[in-house]
């Protein structure tokens, strides 16, 4: 059975979708041992699912995240929905596109810093490390040799107290 995954959506496909040629796309779904004896979802988060999310976090804000699935009844882990929350659902999460000034502030700084997205996000507004992480492995990378002295953790530490003017 073929699957239809994209990039930029984290849903499950819906059966014989009109651009599938008839194809059934639909994702199957697997679950894990829950505390307290249930099961967590595991696989795409449906669209029912994200409402759920934004609703608790609209009525409870965000954090506590353990408590999530037993308020809203979501079948997610707590992980999974700090996660979902963080890196797709929030509205300070930018969507799109990189800009040609958000990719080379990348570029200059993996170069520093190596592949320590979560510093790198923090000086780029609206992105995540994980945004970075994937923008990075499918667009910049192979753009760029990455030279052996630059994955040397030795190199990267000095250059980064360098820049932070640490001696």
């Amino acid at each position: 059975m073929p699957h239809n995954h994209t990039k930029d959506t984290n849903y499950i496909s819906h059966p014989k979708s009109s651009s599938s040629k008839g194809q059934d796309l639909s994702l199957p779904v697997s679950v894990a041992p829950m505390e307290g004896g249930g099961k967590h979802k595991r696989g795409l988060w449906t669209l029912e699912e994200d409402k759920l999310l934004m609703e608790y976090i609209r009525e409870h804000g965000n954090g506590r995240w353990s408590r999530v699935s037993k308020i809203t009844g979501l079948k997610r882990g707590g992980k999974s929905c700090r996660l979902r929350w963080i890196n797709n659902l929030s509205l300070t999460v930018k969507k799109g596109n990189f800009s040609k000034d958000e990719e080379d502030i990348i570029i200059r700084l993996h170069k520093l810093l190596g592949n320590r997205w979560s510093l790198i996000a923090g000086r780029i507004r609206g992105r995540t490390g994980n945004q970075i992480k994937n923008h990075w492995n499918t667009h910049l990378s192979k753009k760029f040799e990455i030279k052996k002295e630059r994955t040397n953790p030795i190199f990267h530490r000095y250059h980064w107290l360098e820049a932070i003017g640490k001696p």
